[in-house]
């Protein structure tokens, strides 16, 4: 699925039934998680091209039983990069149970999920940047001449 709830991800990524399907791994929540199938790095952009926030995603490695833990590990890197500079970086460690990695500060415009090997993302957390609302001048003026109208209806009671 090249696009989900306004966002990109790259052909690495899938979406899978991870609870009802022959490939009953286990999602963290739900029933559907993201497989880089590749081994790849996966990589998930907004789908207008805007900045967005990265608050946070469980993952755990491939064809693992749910929350077994095991020897299988994965060792790897998650990157935030925003107008193609590198914006934070963290370091990652997987096995068969899910590890949670949370949100960065600042906005970016890509996220590389690079947890080497074949892994299982669930419950990623992604927030588009809502720009500040800026006030136009005409509101301002609106709710200064109410101020002043209430003013002067005060100073008229008082007299």
């Amino acid at each position: 699925m090249p696009t989900y709830k306004g966002f990109n991800f790259s052909s690495t990524l899938d979406w899978l039934d991870l609870e009802g399907s022959s490939w009953n791994y286990g999602a963290k929540n739900g029933e559907f998680g993201i497989l880089n199938n590749n081994g790849g790095v996966g990589i998930i952009t907004e789908q207008n091209g805007a900045d967005f926030t990265f608050d946070g995603l469980w993952a755990k490695v491939w064809a693992t039983g749910k929350e077994s833990g095991g020897t299988d590990s994965a060792f790897g890197i998650l990157q935030g990069y925003r107008d193609g500079v590198l914006e934070w970086s963290v370091d990652t460690s997987l096995n068969g149970s899910y590890e949670f990695y949370g949100a960065q500060a600042g906005l970016i415009d890509e996220l590389r999920l690079g947890f080497g090997g074949i892994f299982l993302v669930d419950d990623i957390v992604l927030n588009e940047d809502v720009p500040a609302t800026v006030s136009e001048p005409a509101t301002l003026a609106i709710f200064g001449l109410g101020l002043l109208g209430l003013g002067f209806a005060r100073k008229r009671k008082v007299n």
